[in-house]
């Protein structure tokens, strides 16, 4: 079982993979200069019996108000807390088995893939309720592709917020918490953490793997 926390600002998007232990204390360290934040930032965890909690510390009472420590994480959990004055959120993955679900598209013929949360998208994706009914279009420009972010939340890169619109170059990957979106090229690949997005192959040419 792998658990990831994603932890999110308005500006900032980070995924964090919880080593495989048990009966433990676990400190996972959020780093000022990713997060903007005027020192590094020490959440403290516990796991008992393969359930991980936050742990119940004088620190931890003050910074995540109205939480239920005794309360084990759960799939899908949402848990906001503040630092200062930022407000940060912490989204739980809980995988059983880790899978390569990448689908790799070919950009041949293509001149937009949409992605959202309906089904009217190339590229469907729930996101936890905070992916955007319409949340990014790609689109080629020229000899290059584009991506527009038409979203409420944000489309993510090397951890940052990208701006509106962002130019694509061969390796770049968008996080759309957590649809992975990679392009090279000529084609472009997608994967999540939970194998929770559809595509619309009508449209989209899959390539063998």
């Amino acid at each position: 079982m792998s658990v990831i926390l994603s932890i999110y600002t308005v500006s900032e998007f980070k995924e964090y993979f919880l080593p495989t232990i048990n009966n433990s204390n676990y400190k996972l360290v959020l780093d000022r200069e990713l997060f903007g934040i005027q020192e590094d930032f020490n959440l403290d965890l516990e796991v008992i019996d393969d359930n991980w909690f936050i742990r119940k510390t004088a620190f931890n009472v003050g910074v995540f108000k109205n939480y239920e420590f005794s309360k084990p994480l759960f799939e899908g959990q949402l848990i906001k807390f503040l630092i200062g004055k930022k407000v940060f959120t912490i989204l739980i993955n809980i995988v059983e088995k880790r899978l390569d679900n990448t689908k790799k598209v070919s950009l041949a013929n293509l001149s937009q893939i949409t992605i959202g949360s309906t089904e009217n998208n190339d590229v469907q994706y729930s996101g936890y309720r905070l992916v955007s009914k319409s949340h990014a279009i790609l689109k080629k420009s020229g000899n290059s592709w584009i991506v527009e972010d038409v979203s409420k939340n944000g489309i993510f890169s090397q951890s940052r917020i990208i701006g509106k619109t962002y130019t694509l170059k061969p390796g770049d990957c968008l996080n759309i918490f957590g649809l992975r979106v990679i392009y090279y090229g000529s084609f472009i690949a997608f994967n999540a953490i939970n194998n929770s997005f559809t595509l619309n192959t009508s449209k989209l040419k899959l390539l063998r793997a």
